[in-house]
């Protein structure tokens, strides 16, 4: 009998679902070791099990629940037999009817194939001048941080995350440069589908993923945590000039006037001469070239004040305004709401560029804190910090205690100013409203001009 005779014979003997589990561990043990070897452990034999490894071992293995079997005991039993000779490894492949590679040999191919794809995609971008894309791929191409999951993906459909990749790679070459963008027009310009970058997409999440990686090149500290939340998601889409929601994400303001070319939006400072309270969405706000403060508009040259008070609080802000208008006084008011979205920082920026003081107030809890940390790390020349001393905590202490979750929060805040009254807040256990404030607050104004 010749030697592939005997093979196919071996391979209609093996078979036999009795010997299913020991070939399956001999190829695991294959592929581990990248050779034939060592042992396989089988547990809760079967009957049909016990009667083909004890006839292939020559054991009697009645009663018997487990079985150890070692290549050499395989081997041997083998080369006893009329398969003597006989390519096992073959012979494996055969009856498991796939091909058996090692994993080392495995990973080495794989990674080949990445490192090829990655190279691929790396030379187009510089050849049409992507020179952000090429950065990011090359970042890709090293996994470096948060690309685990490509790996995972190309082991699973390579072809698909290759086709994801060309169309991020292509929004990255295409993002607005000038104006503002919505993001479902971007969408559409890029791929023709206006979905493509929404949330839930594979293709979203990369270009977000892709966005993260360009902004830390020029922030080292930002290090947000993906998948971003909604806000976080965003304000970064908004700094690459793309509106993901310009209707709904809005700045509540008054006694400010947009400014296009020389001129000013009239309904904004009609708005402004009557002191009216404004829920401007980013839509308009990004059709204005610059803010003002009314006075401003009014003194032209020399303006006595140069501030814009921001406060946390609807009710405050409203009655800030009552307070004022009962003054005769028209005052720059921002409210943030408990938490600043796009719209507000979009117009503080460009109040910023303008050369104008903050003036921020807010609650005296984790989340008033925070923010005033938040605006102080982003506008360190234009943000002063607004009765926020442990004098004003203590004169507008509520009964209200700090649970063990915003506790905790509260030891984030790192900002010399903040630190004082932050060490007191966790003496007391106790948060602060600074609807006590309003007398305080409405003097400092008439104060400052």
């Amino acid at each position: 009998m010749g030697q592939e005779e005997r093979l196919r014979e071996a391979v209609l003997f093996f078979a036999d679902r009795g010997y299913r589990r020991l070939l399956q561990g001999l190829a695991d043990k294959y592929r581990s070791l990248g050779r034939l070897g060592g042992s396989v452990r089988i547990n809760g034999l079967t009957d049909v099990e016990r009667e083909a490894i004890g006839l292939l071992l020559s054991k009697d293995l009645t009663g018997r629940k487990s079985v150890t079997v070692t290549y050499a005991q395989f081997s041997k039993a083998i080369e006893d037999s009329k398969f003597q000779g006989i390519d096992v490894l073959a012979m494996l492949q055969q009856v498991l009817d796939k091909p058996l590679i090692p994993k080392r040999e495995e990973r080495a191919r794989f990674y080949s194939a990445w490192d090829n794809m990655m190279d691929e995609l790396h030379a187009g971008c510089l050849k049409h001048g992507n020179e952000a894309g090429a950065r990011w791929i090359r970042h890709l191409a090293e996994r470096g941080a948060g690309t685990r999951h490509l790996v995972r993906w190309f082991e699973s459909d390579p072809e698909r995350l290759r086709q994801a990749l060309d169309v991020v790679l292509r929004a990255i070459a295409e993002l607005p440069m000038d104006a503002y963008e919505r993001l479902p027009i971007y969408a559409a310009r890029v791929t023709r589908d206006p979905h493509t970058f929404d949330r839930e997409r594979e293709e979203g999440k990369l270009l977000m993923q892709a966005l993260v990686f360009l902004k830390q090149e020029k922030d080292a500290e930002y290090q947000p945590e993906l998948p971003l939340h909604a806000e976080e998601a965003t304000e970064l889409l908004y700094e690459y000039r793309i509106l993901r929601d310009d209707i709904l994400n809005f700045v509540t303001c008054s006694g400010i006037v947009a400014v296009r070319g020389e001129n000013c939006v009239t309904w904004w400072e009609q708005a402004a001469r009557d002191r009216a309270v404004l829920h401007i969405p980013l839509r308009e706000l990004v059709l204005a070239d610059r803010f003002v403060v009314y006075d401003d508009l009014n003194r032209l040259e020399g303006a006595v004040s140069r501030k814009v008070y921001i406060v946390e609080n609807s009710g405050v802000f409203s009655d800030l305004l009552d307070r004022a208008q009962r003054m005769g006084r028209s005052v720059p008011l921002i409210c943030t709401g408990g938490q600043l979205h796009i719209a507000a920082w979009h117009l503080l920026d460009k109040l910023a560029e303008e050369g104008y003081e903050f003036y921020y107030s807010g609650d005296f809890d984790p989340e008033g804190l925070l923010m005033a940390q938040r605006l102080r790390r982003r506008y360190p020349n234009h943000l002063k910090l607004w009765r926020f001393n442990i004098a004003d905590y203590e004169r507008c202490l509520s009964d209200v205690s700090l649970t063990d979750s915003r506790y905790k929060q509260l030891q984030s805040i790192e900002d010399p100013q903040l630190l004082p009254v932050k060490e007191r807040m966790l003496q007391q256990r106790k948060v602060g409203y600074q609807e006590q404030l309003i007398d305080d607050l409405i003097n400092d104004i008439q104060a400052y001009g």
